[in-house]
């Protein structure tokens, strides 16, 4: 449609897809087609999710490409569409756009068999990397492993990570369900780049096909200066038997019911927790034994008002800084105003070595065009032979620490907070577990009363239920399996379209549970 169809000046053009089927279509390019004149100009008014470009066809004929990475089933991108405003330089003089090849007179939309619509391919785009970005340069010892870790691609099953020389030369390949992959490289330059795929599609796609990477060998010779504080990181695994009821009919299959601290690999709702790694981690550093579940589990609670569900799923990713002052607060007992120093005042070398020599600890949040955002720890400084480089704690969410160049992480930080040493350290609730220690290790016990296998902390803080009564309404129903019940029941909180979720034989049905006040509906 035209919405100036009486200008003799300009075309106000709004486009839209309508998308009949029941699938996605990737890689989509719009062609519309108007009249050379002399100094055209394409005014971009509204283009959510895609690219412009302006090429000749021929003597007479411009095309105007609108490139679109993927739409869904569905009107795209809403109602209103897309607007463009399409007129001569400068002067706006009058130009005769019924000689536009694809213009249709219409002040509603309408189908236009004009504009040219092009499927390059079906591909999904490229995944973007988690912290890794083109350009990363970085230093390493001999024998470690460079962890590559990626974001989700929407809709995909599978990934293929391929690494080459920096002659473009094939070096290392690997197909995989989940969003990273440690692999030992020399001291080199490299490109690499990640691909995605699900059933409908093949490897291939667009965005930010190669990524540049440059490693140099550390070596302590190469060291003229540096300051290290030495913090270990955890994971972002799931590690206490808190419920997950997020994920409802597959809860069995993503072991709702105990820690996941001997996986090697993430699930989808514990890779997006590299704040709540950040606030363990300097728990951890100052004496306390905080769980990862606890912080997450109270962030939720206080900044979005949630008791009762241990969801995660899209809110896992933090929202802002709030979620990682909230957790600070929490893990410390703090009142303190945390202030958050963003582009207005840029991270430099120079604060990074006076932070640390003051004994002070920094968190930062990265982010760039090539990656979703990230956040992390900086405990170390190296001034080298090589330039200037900082450790950064927890690169890949599995708790991987990796020396990187300054400058190149100086361009990606968005903010950062400076925290000195707490006055106090929270630890574990009781309720939730109790660290136990012989002369030879310690581990958790956790904490249930009346061995239900629900822990005293979720039955009190969560679900409301009796911690010393296996029964709680003496329906004759244990309370795990009345919790159980519902939760498979509910849709999941996670996307799990796509996901290599395992075997669905695993998931048990309970008989005669389906009331929502926990009622004895069959008088057993």
């Amino acid at each position: 449609m035209d919405e100036q169809i009486e200008s003799k000046t300009a075309t106000i053009l709004r486009l839209r897809i309508n998308n009949e089927f029941d699938t996605y279509f990737y890689n989509i390019k719009v062609k519309y087609f108007i009249q050379k004149t002399d100094s055209i100009v394409i005014d971009k008014y509204d283009l959510p999710g895609a690219q412009i470009s302006l090429d000749s066809l021929n003597e007479n004929v411009w095309t105007i490409t609108i490139a679109i990475d993927s739409i869904p089933p569905g009107i795209y991108p809403y109602e209103a569409g897309f607007c463009l405003g399409i007129h001569k330089k400068n002067n706006w003089m009058p130009r005769d756009k019924n000689k536009d090849p694809s213009y249709i007179a219409s002040t509603n939309f309408v189908i236009n068999d004009k504009v040219e619509l092009n499927i390059g391919g079906n591909h999904l785009p490229n995944a973007k990397p988690l912290a890794l970005v083109s350009g990363t340069k970085m230093l390493i010892n001999d024998g470690d492993s460079i962890p590559f870790a990626w974001n989700k691609v929407p809709n995909a099953e599978r990934y293929r990570l391929t690494i080459y020389s920096s002659d473009s030369t094939q070096i290392y390949q690997k197909e995989t369900y989940g969003y990273r992959d440690a692999v030992v490289l020399n001291a080199e330059d490299y490109l690499w780049k990640v691909e995605a795929k699900n059933s409908t599609t093949e490897y291939g796609g667009t965005g930010s096909l190669i990524n540049s990477l440059h490693i140099g060998n550390f070596s302590a010779g190469s060291v003229l200066e540096q300051k290290i504080h030495g913090i270990a990181s955890t994971t972002g695994h799931k590690d206490t038997p808190m419920l997950v009821v997020g994920w409802g009919e597959f809860v069995d299959l993503r072991e709702w019911d105990h820690p996941h601290m001997e996986r090697s690999f993430l699930d989808e709702n514990e890779t997006s927790s590299c704040w709540a790694i950040a606030i363990k981690n300097l728990n951890q550093h100052f004496g306390g034994n905080l769980s990862l579940d606890e912080i997450r589990w109270h962030v939720q609670k206080e900044t979005r008002g949630v008791t009762n569900t241990f969801g995660f799923g899209s809110s896992a990713r933090a929202k802002g800084t709030g979620d990682v002052i909230t957790g600070l607060k929490y893990a410390f007992d703090s009142t303190l105003a945390y202030e958050v120093y963003t582009a207005k005042h840029p991270l430099n070398y120079d604060d990074v070595k006076r932070y640390l020599n003051n004994e002070q600890e920094i968190i930062i949040g990265i982010s760039a065009v090539e990656t979703n955002g990230h956040d992390m720890l900086i405990d170390a400084y190296y001034t080298t032979t090589e330039g200037n480089f900082v450790r950064c704690i927890n690169f890949d969410n599995l708790g991987k620490s990796v020396i990187i160049s300054m400058d190149c992480l100086s361009k990606m930080v968005d903010w950062h907070i400076v925290m000195d040493a707490p006055q106090t350290v929270k630890n574990m609730d009781s309720l939730l577990g109790v660290e136990k220690f012989d002369k030879y290790s310690s581990w958790i016990e956790w904490t249930d009363s009346d061995n239900d296998g629900i822990t005293d902390f979720d039955e009190i803080y969560r679900f409301g239920t009796n911690p010393n009564l296996a029964d709680s309404d003496t329906d004759g129903v244990n309370d795990k399996d009345e919790i159980y019940s519902y939760t498979i029941m509910e849709k999941s909180l996670y996307n799990l379209i796509g996901a290599h979720i395992g075997d669905l034989s695993q998931i048990r049905f309970i008989d005669g549970i389906d009331d929502e006040y926990m009622a004895d509906v069959d008088d057993d």
